[in-house]
């Protein structure tokens, strides 16, 4: 997975699964009139620094004596390597690949050795002045395998019980295999149009397998969700640096206990190559949950609502969640980040991104306090003042998901904007939404920028645009 993007550098994340292996990182200009070819590559592996102005590789995660002379590391079985490029060209775009061979193929008695390639393409920040386009998409559900209902150890003698439990294991079952199979279709038709990077909203993989926003009770399990989301998003290998901004299906609410939260976050940050607090000027979230990153003459801040809003907002719990429409909050570290990073901006284009807004006014009121509708709560509790930053600073649009179709509503000029769902098995309509113009096709948001303009296109599958709008400048 690639992240950590900036204009020199990037960073590529390698998972090693159950076997040690060695790996060879391939490099090349992703030039549109050559061949993808290696002749063109650079092979990277050792750990010191190549002469300048050559691009070089620092691997973190592996032991001093991992380089090897033909140019390979070798990476532990289990281990997490972050393998950073840097020295590389400002708005440039780049082709990787990466080599490996399982590096204790002899303990298989002679077999041969498993050889395996992954590509991949990433973008540098680009310039003041370039154009470029981006995607933003969200509540993709991944049913994660590990997290299938479980039957009792001792299964009561109730057949009615026994069969709505096999009726929840078939059904979790049957809608996992099509979720998983629509949302690689639509990552995969994101890709292809290789933007400069990637925005998740939120929501990847789901946890109704156990409960509703159920709360991690392993680390084993949380490891197992995050990992079947990174699979999925594995789909995106082509459209640059992926950052995720948190839903409220991570495990990660405040209303969660600590130490259950600790499993998520610790295995959030093992799969996810979200910014960390020095990756840019800005700063940001000691957990990287919360970050803000500059592409051109745009300023993208990702904010997270669930992590610091202490109340359980837990819909449909029989009246029993305590949240309300008005107590959603980012904190006080995270207000005081994005007040003032928006304050600092003198940036064309402003941009924030979140799961959903920090307030609910959807169509009745069990869906305003689970935090639906969108621009319909631009003055309700916290987002009132969010709103009157956006106002104040010139923020052009709110992107959000959690409500799972597209729609767009312009308020005091601040554009909530929510680029539907790649594959959620809901589609929510205006009784739970209160939108009265949506669509709930599977796809996601394509955003173009350029000093003339912002374009977004609401994009489904086969590359049908249901609907787009256009921002102008602001006159300065």
């Amino acid at each position: 997975m690639v992240g950590r993007a900036t204009a020199s550098s990037v960073e590529l994340n390698v998972l090693v699964g159950s076997r040690a292996i060695r790996a060879a990182l391939w490099l090349a200009r992703d030039l549109p009139d050559a061949p993808d070819s290696t002749a063109r590559a650079i092979a990277f592996g050792a750990l010191e620094p190549a002469p300048a102005p050559r691009p070089h590789l620092r691997a973190r995660g592996v032991t001093a004596d991992a380089a090897s002379g033909d140019a390979s590391l070798a990476l532990d079985a289990g281990s997490v390597v972050e393998l950073v490029l840097s020295g590389l060209e400002p708005g440039t775009a780049y082709r990787w690949r990466l080599d490996v061979v399982e590096g204790d193929g002899g303990e298989r008695s002679g077999a041969a050795l498993q050889r395996a390639a992954v590509r991949g393409r990433f973008v540098t920040v680009r310039p003041r002045g370039a154009s470029f386009t981006f995607a933003v998409f969200s509540d993709s559900h991944v049913f994660p395998a590990r997290l299938e209902p479980e039957l009792p150890p001792q299964v009561e003698q109730d057949e009615g019980f026994l069969a709505y439990r096999l009726d929840g294991v078939g059904w979790y079952r049957s809608t996992r295999e099509k979720v998983a199979n629509e949302c690689a279709a639509m990552l995969g038709q994101l890709a292809r149009e290789t933007p400069d990077f990637a925005v998740s909203l939120g929501d990847v993989f789901d946890l109704h397998g156990r409960g509703f926003n159920w709360a991690f009770d392993s680390q084993e399990v949380a490891d197992a969700a995050h990992l079947e989301a990174r699979k999925a998003l594995g789909a995106l290998a082509d459209a640059g640096a992926i950052y995720q901004v948190l839903g409220n299906w991570e495990g990660e609410s405040g209303c969660h206990p600590q130490a259950q939260r600790e499993l998520a976050i610790r295995a959030r940050e093992r799969h996810a190559v979200n910014p960390r607090p020095d990756t840019t000027r800005f700063g940001g979230g000691v957990d990287e949950d919360y970050f803000a990153w500059e592409w051109g003459d745009a300023l993208c801040v990702a904010l997270n609502v669930r992590g610091y809003t202490p109340t359980a907002h837990h819909l449909g719990d029989a009246g029993n969640a305590e949240g309300r429409p008005d107590d959603f909050t980012l904190g006080a570290e995270q207000k005081a980040f994005l007040e003032r990073t928006l304050a600092g901006s003198d940036h064309l284009w402003k941009l924030l991104f979140l799961h959903h807004v920090v307030g609910g006014n959807g169509g009745n009121p069990d869906d305003s306090a689970y935090g639906r509708g969108g621009g319909r709560a631009a003055r309700v509790g916290e987002q009132a003042w969010v709103h009157g930053l956006c106002v104040q600073h010139g923020v052009q649009v709110v992107f959000y998901g959690h409500d799972h179709v597209f729609t767009d509503l312009a308020v005091d000029g601040v554009h909530y904007t929510l680029p539907g769902t790649t594959s959620a098995p809901w589609r929510f309509k205006t009784e739970e939404t209160g939108y009265e113009e949506f669509w709930p096709d599977s796809g996601y948001g394509r955003v173009g920028v350029s000093s003339a303009g912002l374009r977004v296109e609401f994009v489904t599958w086969g590359g049908k645009v249901v609907h787009a709008f256009d921002v102008a400048p602001p006159t300065r």
